[in-house]
């Protein structure tokens, strides 16, 4: 399995290429948000990222991520993409990346914020392959865990 993270950040070296843009949206391509209403916008307060997925719901359940989960749709400034080097490139297989991101903000005085349930609500679509393996090193890659 190749890692989606460095496909992440070559899409915004690639992007910068482009255009100069202010602002960039991470997203997982199995979610889809449930409200129109639901605004990608970029942050007006560069201390605070905006992580768009608040409720997952999948196969009949409903998934709330954890305090520090930054994973599945996500916008960050590019000053705050800079100052936390984007996604880490070193995990493969599932677990510890978003983990990882959150650390990186806060390390760099930044967090992030969430919209409400309603707002921030999304499908993931079911996979028809076999799951992803859980990264067994995947504590041991956290950087903020040294």
């Amino acid at each position: 399995r190749s890692s989606d993270l460095a496909v992440m950040n070559v899409g915004y070296v690639e992007a910068r290429k482009d255009m100069d843009y202010d602002c960039y949206a991470w997203h997982d391509v199995d979610l889809i948000t449930e409200n129109d209403k639901n605004i990608y916008y970029c942050p007006s307060d560069e201390t605070k990222a905006i992580h768009l997925t608040k409720v997952i719901h999948k196969n009949g359940r409903t998934w709330r991520p954890y305090s520090s989960c930054f994973g599945g749709a996500a916008i960050m400034t590019k000053n705050q993409v800079q100052k936390t080097n984007g996604y880490p490139n070193v995990y493969w297989g599932w677990g510890g990346e978003d983990d990882d991101l959150f650390f990186r903000l806060r390390a760099n005085g930044m967090g992030f914020v969430r919209p409400s349930d309603t707002l921030g609500s999304y499908t993931m679509l079911v996979r028809h392959h076999k799951s992803e393996t859980l990264n067994p090193k995947r504590c041991e890659l956290c950087w903020f865990l040294e």
